[in-house]
């Protein structure tokens, strides 16, 4: 399963304030599916973001290493970090390696 977030303004298009924004609806995703007698697993939950500023005349991507990049689900009594990946990390979904940069090679 894929779940995409685009924001736009008015929302707070910094880094931190869209990872806010998607951890709380994380938060209500994973308690609708325990509502229903189901679960989110470290096994099959990652995630990536692009992050762009606009620099002399371009947009650039941002990299991770300059914000906190962290997303947690909660499995009773402790959070746990989703795993990460880069935008040019690909990742294998259902026999297929893609990534957010477009490259499907492993």
């Amino acid at each position: 399963m894929t779940v995409t977030f685009l924001f736009w303004p008015p929302c707070d298009l910094n880094p931190q304030g869209v990872l806010h924004t998607l951890q709380h609806n994380l938060d209500i995703w994973q308690g609708g599916v325990e509502a229903t007698d189901g679960a989110l697993s470290l096994d099959k939950c990652s995630w990536s973001g692009l992050f762009y500023y606009f620099k002399v005349g371009q947009w650039k991507l941002l990299s991770s290493q300059s914000y906190l990049a962290i997303l947690t689900i909660l499995n009773r009594p402790e959070l746990l970090p989703l795993m990460h990946y880069e935008p040019e990390e690909t990742v294998k979904v259902v026999g297929v390696h893609q990534s957010l940069s477009g490259s499907m090679k492993a």
